[in-house]
Protein backbone atom coordinates (compact mmCIF):
# COMPACT_ATOMS: atom_id res chain seq x y z
CA UNK A 1 0.00 0.00 0.00
CA UNK A 2 2.78 2.44 1.12
CA UNK A 3 4.65 1.70 -2.34
CA UNK A 4 1.59 2.20 -4.27
CA UNK A 5 0.84 5.54 -2.81
CA UNK A 6 4.06 6.64 -3.20
CA UNK A 7 3.86 5.36 -6.81
CA UNK A 8 0.64 7.76 -7.04
CA UNK A 9 2.45 10.96 -5.42
CA UNK A 10 5.42 10.42 -7.88
CA UNK A 11 2.96 10.37 -10.82
CA UNK A 12 0.93 13.86 -9.47
CA UNK A 13 4.25 15.07 -9.29
CA UNK A 14 4.55 15.77 -5.90
CA UNK A 15 8.20 16.68 -4.70
CA UNK A 16 10.00 13.72 -2.57
CA UNK A 17 7.54 11.82 -3.07
CA UNK A 18 9.78 8.80 -2.71
CA UNK A 19 11.38 9.85 0.60
CA UNK A 20 8.38 11.48 2.07
CA UNK A 21 7.15 10.16 5.84
CA UNK A 22 3.79 7.80 5.51
CA UNK A 23 1.70 7.67 8.64
CA UNK A 24 -1.72 5.29 8.22
CA UNK A 25 -3.71 5.49 11.05
CA UNK A 26 -7.09 2.92 10.91
CA UNK A 27 -8.91 5.50 13.87
CA UNK A 28 -9.94 9.01 12.14
CA UNK A 29 -8.41 11.49 13.98
CA UNK A 30 -9.65 14.40 15.23
CA UNK A 31 -8.74 18.10 14.81
CA UNK A 32 -6.47 18.17 17.34
CA UNK A 33 -4.15 16.51 15.07
CA UNK A 34 -4.09 19.63 13.44
CA UNK A 35 -3.24 21.81 16.61
CA UNK A 36 -0.68 19.11 17.38
CA UNK A 37 1.33 19.75 14.09
CA UNK A 38 0.87 23.57 14.31
CA UNK A 39 2.88 23.32 17.68
CA UNK A 40 5.31 21.43 16.01
CA UNK A 41 5.86 23.98 13.42
CA UNK A 42 8.65 26.70 13.54
CA UNK A 43 9.53 29.50 10.85
CA UNK A 44 10.69 26.36 8.22
CA UNK A 45 8.18 25.35 5.31
CA UNK A 46 5.84 23.04 6.72
CA UNK A 47 4.27 20.50 3.92
CA UNK A 48 1.47 18.07 5.33
CA UNK A 49 -0.49 16.25 2.99
CA UNK A 50 -3.69 14.83 4.88
CA UNK A 51 -6.17 11.96 3.30
CA UNK A 52 -9.35 10.94 5.17
CA UNK A 53 -11.42 7.96 3.74
CA UNK A 54 -14.43 7.19 5.16
CA UNK A 55 -15.48 4.14 4.50
CA UNK A 56 -18.27 1.45 5.79
CA UNK A 57 -17.50 -1.95 6.43
CA UNK A 58 -18.81 -4.66 3.50
CA UNK A 59 -20.82 -6.92 5.14
CA UNK A 60 -23.22 -4.09 6.79
CA UNK A 61 -25.30 -1.61 5.27
CA UNK A 62 -24.08 2.21 5.09
CA UNK A 63 -26.40 4.47 7.04
CA UNK A 64 -23.68 7.60 6.02
CA UNK A 65 -22.38 9.05 3.05
CA UNK A 66 -18.71 7.13 2.16
CA UNK A 67 -16.20 9.95 1.41
CA UNK A 68 -12.76 11.05 0.80
CA UNK A 69 -10.84 14.18 1.97
CA UNK A 70 -7.43 15.48 1.07
CA UNK A 71 -5.74 18.29 2.87
CA UNK A 72 -2.25 19.89 2.57
CA UNK A 73 -1.93 21.94 5.23
CA UNK A 74 1.44 24.54 4.81
CA UNK A 75 2.90 27.28 6.32
CA UNK A 76 3.87 28.62 2.92
CA UNK A 77 1.79 29.62 0.66
CA UNK A 78 1.99 30.61 -3.46
CA UNK A 79 -0.56 32.76 -4.27
CA UNK A 80 -2.00 31.55 -7.70
CA UNK A 81 -3.76 34.05 -10.11
CA UNK A 82 -7.75 34.28 -9.55
CA UNK A 83 -7.20 31.99 -5.97
CA UNK A 84 -7.90 32.97 -2.63
CA UNK A 85 -5.59 31.51 0.24
CA UNK A 86 -7.44 29.88 2.47
CA UNK A 87 -6.02 29.81 6.58
CA UNK A 88 -6.86 27.57 8.95
CA UNK A 89 -6.75 28.82 12.60
CA UNK A 90 -5.55 26.31 15.41
CA UNK A 91 -8.69 24.74 16.65
CA UNK A 92 -9.70 25.06 20.05
CA UNK A 93 -9.91 21.31 20.87
CA UNK A 94 -11.50 19.15 23.75
CA UNK A 95 -13.77 21.49 25.18
CA UNK A 96 -15.87 20.23 28.14
CA UNK A 97 -18.01 23.39 28.76
CA UNK A 98 -19.30 25.40 25.22
CA UNK A 99 -21.08 28.11 27.09
CA UNK A 100 -17.80 29.21 29.13
CA UNK A 101 -15.24 28.76 26.24
CA UNK A 102 -17.62 29.89 23.38
CA UNK A 103 -17.18 33.79 24.18
CA UNK A 104 -13.77 33.37 24.78
CA UNK A 105 -12.75 31.71 21.80
CA UNK A 106 -14.75 34.19 19.77
CA UNK A 107 -13.45 37.28 21.62
CA UNK A 108 -9.96 35.88 20.49
CA UNK A 109 -11.15 37.23 16.85
CA UNK A 110 -9.38 34.39 14.48
CA UNK A 111 -12.51 35.57 12.07
CA UNK A 112 -14.30 38.52 12.62
CA UNK A 113 -17.45 38.06 10.93
CA UNK A 114 -17.91 34.06 10.38
CA UNK A 115 -20.58 33.43 7.25
CA UNK A 116 -21.46 29.80 8.11
CA UNK A 117 -21.50 27.14 10.66
CA UNK A 118 -20.44 23.42 9.65
CA UNK A 119 -21.23 21.31 12.44
CA UNK A 120 -20.99 17.44 13.25
CA UNK A 121 -21.73 15.19 15.88
CA UNK A 122 -23.10 17.66 18.32
CA UNK A 123 -25.25 16.93 21.12
CA UNK A 124 -27.41 19.16 22.36
CA UNK A 125 -25.61 20.28 25.82
CA UNK A 126 -22.96 21.73 23.11
CA UNK A 127 -24.89 22.65 19.86
CA UNK A 128 -27.43 24.83 21.86
CA UNK A 129 -24.87 26.97 23.86
CA UNK A 130 -22.95 27.64 20.80
CA UNK A 131 -26.46 28.47 18.93
CA UNK A 132 -26.79 30.75 21.69
CA UNK A 133 -23.66 32.30 21.85
CA UNK A 134 -23.81 32.94 17.90
CA UNK A 135 -27.07 34.68 17.85
CA UNK A 136 -25.77 36.66 20.85
CA UNK A 137 -23.37 38.07 18.24
CA UNK A 138 -24.55 37.77 14.91
CA UNK A 139 -22.23 35.78 13.70
CA UNK A 140 -22.80 32.43 11.66
CA UNK A 141 -26.61 33.34 10.29
CA UNK A 142 -26.42 30.06 8.21
CA UNK A 143 -25.61 26.80 10.24
CA UNK A 144 -25.22 23.42 8.27
CA UNK A 145 -25.82 20.14 9.80
CA UNK A 146 -23.50 17.72 8.01
CA UNK A 147 -25.27 14.69 9.73
CA UNK A 148 -29.26 15.70 8.44
CA UNK A 149 -27.58 16.61 5.29
CA UNK A 150 -25.51 13.32 4.27
CA UNK A 151 -26.59 10.67 6.68
CA UNK A 152 -26.11 9.29 10.01
CA UNK A 153 -23.17 10.69 11.80
CA UNK A 154 -19.88 9.39 11.09
CA UNK A 155 -16.32 9.81 11.72
CA UNK A 156 -15.14 10.92 8.60
CA UNK A 157 -17.69 13.87 8.85
CA UNK A 158 -15.64 16.30 10.35
CA UNK A 159 -13.03 16.43 7.89
CA UNK A 160 -15.86 16.68 4.74
CA UNK A 161 -17.21 19.48 6.69
CA UNK A 162 -13.95 20.80 7.15
CA UNK A 163 -12.72 20.81 3.27
CA UNK A 164 -16.83 22.35 2.11
CA UNK A 165 -15.41 25.14 4.76
CA UNK A 166 -12.49 25.30 2.85
CA UNK A 167 -14.09 25.09 -0.61
CA UNK A 168 -16.39 28.24 0.37
CA UNK A 169 -13.67 30.11 1.66
CA UNK A 170 -11.35 29.32 -1.45
CA UNK A 171 -14.35 30.55 -3.56
CA UNK A 172 -14.38 34.16 -1.50
CA UNK A 173 -18.43 32.97 0.52
CA UNK A 174 -16.49 34.65 3.68
CA UNK A 175 -15.58 33.21 6.47
CA UNK A 176 -16.23 30.44 8.17
CA UNK A 177 -16.99 28.36 11.52
CA UNK A 178 -16.41 24.32 12.04
CA UNK A 179 -17.48 22.51 14.77
CA UNK A 180 -17.78 18.68 15.53
CA UNK A 181 -17.79 16.24 18.42
CA UNK A 182 -16.61 12.82 19.60
CA UNK A 183 -17.05 11.53 22.89
CA UNK A 184 -18.36 14.60 24.47
CA UNK A 185 -15.01 16.72 23.73
CA UNK A 186 -16.17 19.89 21.67
CA UNK A 187 -14.40 20.85 19.00
CA UNK A 188 -14.13 24.33 16.69
CA UNK A 189 -11.86 25.65 14.64
CA UNK A 190 -12.29 28.75 11.98
CA UNK A 191 -11.07 29.75 8.32
CA UNK A 192 -10.73 32.67 6.61
CA UNK A 193 -9.00 34.09 3.30
CA UNK A 194 -6.85 36.64 5.31
CA UNK A 195 -4.94 37.13 8.39
CA UNK A 196 -7.15 39.05 10.33
CA UNK A 197 -4.55 40.43 12.71
CA UNK A 198 -2.71 42.25 10.66
CA UNK A 199 -3.82 45.47 7.81
CA UNK A 200 -4.73 43.77 4.28
CA UNK A 201 -2.18 45.98 2.54
CA UNK A 202 0.73 44.75 4.48
CA UNK A 203 3.73 43.53 2.96
CA UNK A 204 6.02 41.36 4.66
CA UNK A 205 9.81 41.48 3.89
CA UNK A 206 13.36 41.10 5.74
CA UNK A 207 15.20 43.45 7.23
CA UNK A 208 18.88 43.26 8.94
CA UNK A 209 19.27 44.30 12.57
CA UNK A 210 20.99 47.21 12.13
CA UNK A 211 23.49 46.16 14.83
CA UNK A 212 25.39 44.21 13.02
CA UNK A 213 25.95 47.04 10.05
CA UNK A 214 27.16 49.43 12.77
CA UNK A 215 29.57 46.73 14.57
CA UNK A 216 30.96 46.16 10.73
CA UNK A 217 31.03 49.69 9.83
CA UNK A 218 32.96 50.79 13.00
CA UNK A 219 35.70 47.67 12.96
CA UNK A 220 36.14 48.81 8.88
CA UNK A 221 36.23 52.40 10.40
CA UNK A 222 39.51 51.21 12.86
CA UNK A 223 40.87 49.18 9.75
CA UNK A 224 41.31 52.03 8.30
CA UNK A 225 42.65 54.64 10.25
CA UNK A 226 45.50 52.13 11.34
CA UNK A 227 45.78 52.05 7.41
CA UNK A 228 46.21 55.41 7.07
CA UNK A 229 48.59 55.63 10.19
CA UNK A 230 51.17 53.17 8.77
CA UNK A 231 50.70 54.60 5.15
CA UNK A 232 50.83 58.42 5.54
CA UNK A 233 51.81 59.04 9.21
CA UNK A 234 55.51 60.25 10.56
CA UNK A 235 57.31 57.06 11.13
CA UNK A 236 59.41 58.87 13.93
CA UNK A 237 55.99 60.15 15.77
CA UNK A 238 54.41 56.44 16.81
CA UNK A 239 50.38 56.92 17.80
CA UNK A 240 50.31 56.76 22.00
CA UNK A 241 49.07 54.34 24.10
CA UNK A 242 45.73 56.93 24.64
CA UNK A 243 45.32 57.64 20.86
CA UNK A 244 45.86 53.64 20.21
CA UNK A 245 42.83 53.17 22.79
CA UNK A 246 41.11 56.52 21.48
CA UNK A 247 41.10 55.45 17.95
CA UNK A 248 39.85 52.30 18.61
CA UNK A 249 37.29 52.76 21.43
CA UNK A 250 35.59 56.08 20.14
CA UNK A 251 34.71 54.16 16.39
CA UNK A 252 33.33 51.59 18.08
CA UNK A 253 31.00 53.55 20.57
CA UNK A 254 30.01 55.99 18.07
CA UNK A 255 28.35 53.65 15.09
CA UNK A 256 27.14 51.16 17.73
CA UNK A 257 25.10 53.87 19.55
CA UNK A 258 24.05 55.41 15.94
CA UNK A 259 22.72 51.46 15.30
CA UNK A 260 21.53 51.18 18.45
CA UNK A 261 19.35 54.58 18.12
CA UNK A 262 18.05 53.16 14.78
CA UNK A 263 16.82 50.12 16.36
CA UNK A 264 14.86 51.82 19.24
CA UNK A 265 13.25 54.12 16.43
CA UNK A 266 12.02 51.77 13.92
CA UNK A 267 11.00 49.07 16.43
CA UNK A 268 9.00 51.79 18.09
CA UNK A 269 7.38 52.79 14.24
CA UNK A 270 6.70 49.30 13.65
CA UNK A 271 4.75 48.79 16.98
CA UNK A 272 3.04 51.75 15.78
CA UNK A 273 2.31 50.53 12.83
CA UNK A 274 0.88 47.12 13.94
CA UNK A 275 -1.43 48.91 16.38
CA UNK A 276 0.56 47.72 19.31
Amino acid sequence: MYRELRRSLDRLGVVHASTCKIEYSTECPDYALISKWTKLSDYRVENRLLVIVDLHEEENESKNMENACAFLLTNHYVREEGEKPVYLYQPMAGVTDVEAKMPIYLEAGSVLTPKTLWHTGLPRTEKYPLMQVLDERGLASERLDVDASFGEKSAGYRWLALALAADAVKYAQGEQLVACSEKNKFCITALSSQKTSIPANLEWGSWSNPLMPSVMAAFFCVISFFAYQITFSDKNAPLSLWGLIASIFIPFVGFISIGCLALVIKTNEAYRDMGY
